[in-house]
């Protein structure tokens, strides 16, 4: 290491004038074969300590179309996005990279028809808590996907006896619920050939949602989690949607608090308020166009562009779940 930074050279090659060697890597508290960098080396560094980010993870996330369960189920459950726990038998580890693999798994499982049961979950969250209160929670979104409710909404139904049904469901049901919707929404607008069936769709759930559950987090999280979603942002891009339009400025513009949480409240209080850039650059359409207009104006001048950029910026800053970088100036 000495050397490279002395002679900017990597064995037998030379390093270009101007060039920045970026290192990545953990600390001790996770790989017992780290050490501490001598003070000569360290001199020569400069060192970022980072830290996990769900806010840029779930950015990252949304647009890969990851399974709507793993973000809605952690959208709940902030502390078990990272979990380090060091026993005396075993160590707990859920991160980052096991979520993502869990949410490409499980959308595979369920196309092939497979079962999903604890054993395949706890493959990829190591910590035997945070496993089973997820596998708890796909339960209850598995027994939803079938029980014909979700497909209800989907198809327009609007009644009271199906207003019922959902207000009996459990909050975490409900839940559950939104998950089942945004992942078939997602299907429809990328399916070819589907554009009238996917519109359809989008307005039957966007319509229900605002009926039943207005000024309740559930709105706010369908509609941040469809502008976050490529493919469903996209498609509202191109083809428009009135139930969104008329969301999206109560929900973005004004970002109202649902009553009964406190601006303290945590996880609760976070996990349904859109990132502070949607929100200013939806409050700054909204203002020229009119709320009614904000979101559709806002979809169809900057999304995908403004994630990508907004996503750069928090990259920049240091907000991926790593647990260190180390800047080498050549």
């Amino acid at each position: 290491m000495l050397r490279l930074l002395q002679e900017k050279t990597f064995g037998h090659h030379a390093i270009p004038e101007g060039w920045t060697l970026v290192l990545a890597g953990n600390p001790g508290t996770y790989n017992a074969a780290a050490g501490e960098l001598d003070a000569v080396t360290a001199d020569r560094l400069r060192m970022l300590w980072l830290r996990p980010d769900y806010e840029a993870w779930s950015d990252y996330m949304s647009r890969k179309t990851g399974h709507p369960i793993v973000l809605s189920y952690l959208n709940y459950h902030r502390d078990h996005f990272y979990v380090f726990e060091k026993g005396a038998d075993s160590t707990g580890l859920v991160t980052a990279r096991g979520w993502e693999d869990l949410s490409v798994m499980l959308k595979l499982m369920e196309e092939a028809g497979y079962p999903v049961d604890l054993p395949f979950v706890a493959q990829y969250l190591q910590c035997a808590d945070v496993a089973r209160e997820f596998y708890c929670y796909y339960l209850q979104y598995a027994a939803l996907a079938g029980s014909g409710m979700a497909d209800a909404i989907l198809s327009g139904r609007s009644d009271a006896e199906l207003a019922c049904e959902v207000e009996d469901l459990s909050f975490m049901e409900q839940w559950a619920l939104t998950s089942v919707l945004l992942s078939r929404l997602e299907f429809l607008c990328s399916a070819a050939g589907r554009e009238e069936e996917a519109s359809a769709a989008m307005e039957s759930v966007l319509m229900f949602y605002r009926e039943h559950f207005e000024g309740k987090p559930h709105l706010e999280f369908m509609m941040e989690a469809v502008t976050k979603s490529d493919t469903c942002a996209s498609f509202i891009a191109g083809h428009g949607s009135q139930a969104y339009r008329d969301a999206a400025g109560p929900v973005f513009s004004a970002t109202p608090r649902p009553t009964g949480i406190s601006a303290n409240s945590s996880p609760s209080a976070q996990f349904c308020r859109p990132g502070a850039g949607l929100a200013r650059s939806l409050r700054s359409v909204s203002t020229r166009a009119g709320p009614s207009d904000a979101g559709e104006q806002y979809l169809r001048a900057t999304v995908p562009a403004f994630r990508r950029r907004n996503f750069a910026q928090q990259k920049g800053e240091g907000q991926q779940p790593l647990p260190f970088v180390l800047f080498l100036r050549c």
